[in-house]
């Protein structure tokens, strides 16, 4: 997911961090003020998504054959240890330099990072995972450029402006030696932790429909009496009209003996 950063469409971007597993904070390397922003950025991320996973990535990384370098390394990795970013990496959607790198390292990042329980919809299953992935910073750093070179395998120059967010679903494999045994005892706690709230849901459901059920039966014995009891009325009734006519029959034989003898 990419968000866009113009400052008129701030209200876009009030839910955007939730559930996300990973942020890459971008800044053009071409342009200091980009940078000299992402101080407001980096506060915005902690207020809405918490103590969440960010990467600083320096983008247009090819423009520095053509300018030089405008931010110096230093002044980047004070930012990278003042706010405790995980890494840094510079990228250029116009070469293809390091972007599959960048998500590798982001799906990486996000599965290292992987809490116990985990959270929704993370888990597919135990050797399947997705994670919301969000591409953060000022307006024009290349958020959506890195996404569609990602995508397509190549970089395009239809600049369309994005409002509000960009969205697209990439599948990354990391290879079982990229990951640590700290990691994978992580995803097993994890995995155990999701079996059993999924658990826990099932038996909650079932005891509500037991109780759903049985107060149903209670009803339904209450306002529409079933079994013996109506069985037996429904005996008494017919028995009372069978006394009825026998009664009425003996009458009617009265009367015409009666009748006959007169």
């Amino acid at each position: 997911m990419e968000i866009g950063g113009q400052e008129r469409f701030e209200f876009f971007k009030s839910d955007f961090f939730k559930g996300a597993s990973i942020i890459a904070l971008i800044f053009d390397l071409a342009r200091p003020d980009t940078f000299d922003r992402l101080e407001k950025y980096y506060n915005e991320i902690r207020v809405k998504a918490g103590n969440i996973p960010i990467i600083l990535v320096g983008n247009k990384k090819d423009l520095e054959k053509e300018l030089g370098i405008l931010i110096g390394k230093k002044k980047i990795l004070d930012v990278v240890h003042r706010y405790s970013l995980l890494e840094y990496i510079e990228t250029s959607a116009l070469s293809g330099l390091n972007i599959k790198k960048l998500f590798d390292k982001m799906a990486l990042l996000a599965l290292m990072d992987i809490r116990s329980p985990p959270k929704l919809g993370q888990i597919i299953d135990k050797e399947n995972f997705k994670f919301k992935v969000v591409l953060a910073g000022p307006a024009a750093v290349g958020k959506t450029t890195i996404l569609r070179t990602l995508v397509d395998k190549e970089f395009t120059e239809q600049y369309k402006l994005t409002i509000g967010l960009d969205t697209t679903t990439q599948t990354f494999e990391i290879l079982d030696e990229e990951i640590s045994q700290e990691v994978k005892e992580s995803i097993d706690k994890a995995w155990n932790s999701l079996d059993k709230l999924i658990k826990e849901h099932l038996t909650t459901q079932m005891i509500e429909t037991t109780q759903t059920e049985t107060v149903m039966t209670q009803y339904d014995n209450t306002n529409n009496p079933s079994g013996s009891s109506q069985n037996r009325r429904f005996k008494s009734k017919y028995n009372f009209l069978g006394l009825i006519i026998i009664l009425i029959c003996i009458i009617i034989a009265i009367v015409i003996i009666l009748n006959s003898l007169n």
